[in-house]
């Protein structure tokens, strides 16, 4: 059995990577190049092709037969920055290994699932040789989540908390018909077309939402929904976890996410299980601490996590850490 470990983005970074890894495990020279990925005939024969729709969204798209087995490994990374939503539609299905518990779920054709998952979630795929191994893999960076997708999602199958605290998650929905037949469609497609990645990217948005709309319609019941308000304050808060320096008070907070002080207090504790005011101290206090070991002063270390008086930042940071930061400075440094 062939073992590769990999990781994947939107860019194309990661399948150039990915190239390199199989090239060392096989022996052999396995080329990424327009978009295409290239195998010698001992190795495999058919299509495992990426393309960047933009710097948010990427498809890799396979029709493959592999000559042995292949276990492909993903890296359990940090940071959930990334999500893939796979389609299958194998004659036999992808199995998918669960590391942390060793179990095996399968995953693929008409009557079994979509899989969505995030890259830091630990699990593995296995081909098995000479079967022919044919699906779709979006992938997508969470902020384009936020701003496409719009429309509410049920919490118990999306485990929205998890998203919004960029834990690592993965969950699977019904393989609808007509999503079947759109990713038949793209693997049976002309990639020479001058179009083709703009066709690419017109059934990337279907099947997206092919693949929501069968959650909502799974838990149509169910009350307990994903709000706009709920991944506008995600959204606010991964913008202002980039610049501590500018933070908002509660009520610009609010004001920016379209809702009154009182709702949005609320539903940032339910999210994150802290208040507003306290989820920034604790990120502002890491973020010192940070960058005091990397060796900034303690005036400067204040300026970049919002405090201009130097004074009131190191009462903040003792408070918090229980020593002034210039005695951590010189204990650390």
């Amino acid at each position: 059995m062939i073992e590769v470990v990999y990781y994947y983005n939107t860019s194309n970074q990661w399948i150039i990577d990915f190239a390199a890894v199989f090239s060392k495990q096989v022996g052999a020279s396995v080329s990424f190049k327009n978009n295409k990925l290239t195998f010698p005939p001992s190795v495999a024969n058919g299509r495992f092709e990426y393309y960047e729709l933009n710097e948010n969204l990427g498809v890799l798209c396979v029709d493959i037969v592999f000559m042995d087995d292949i276990l492909l490994h993903k890296k359990e990374l940090s940071g959930n920055d990334y999500y893939a939503l796979i389609f299958d539609v194998s004659d036999e299905p992808i199995k998918v290994i669960q590391s942390k518990d060793g179990t095996v779920r399968t995953i693929g054709s008409l009557v079994k699932s979509v899989m969505l998952g995030s890259h830091a979630f630990n699990s593995a795929v296995t081909f098995q040789k000479n079967a022919r191994i044919r699906y779709v893999q979006f992938s997508a960076h969470r902020s384009w989540g936020m701003k496409n997708i719009v429309e509410p999602i049920p919490v118990e199958f999306t485990r929205f908390k998890e998203f919004a605290n960029a834990q690592p998650m993965s969950i699977m929905a019904n393989f609808d018909t007509k999503s079947y037949e759109l990713v038949n469609e793209v693997l049976e497609m002309d990639t020479t077309r001058t179009n083709f990645v703009q066709l690419l990217d017109g059934y990337a948005s279907q099947l997206i939402a092919l693949f929501f709309n069968n959650l909502k319609e799974e838990f149509a019941d169910k009350k307990n929904a994903v709000s706009p308000d709920a991944m506008r304050i995600v959204q606010l808060k991964e913008i202002q976890e980039q610049n501590l320096s500018e933070s908002l008070t509660l009520p610009k907070a609010a004001a920016a996410c379209l809702m009154s002080p009182t709702k949005f207090a609320i539903l940032f504790q339910s999210l994150f299980g802290k208040t507003y005011g306290a989820y920034f101290m604790h990120k502002k206090m890491e973020k010192a601490k940070e960058l005091l070991d990397k060796g900034f002063t303690v005036a400067d270390t204040g300026v970049q996590v919002g405090y201009n008086n130097t004074g009131y930042f190191a009462r903040i940071f003792k408070k918090h850490f229980g020593v002034m930061p210039r005695a951590y400075k010189n204990t650390n440094s």
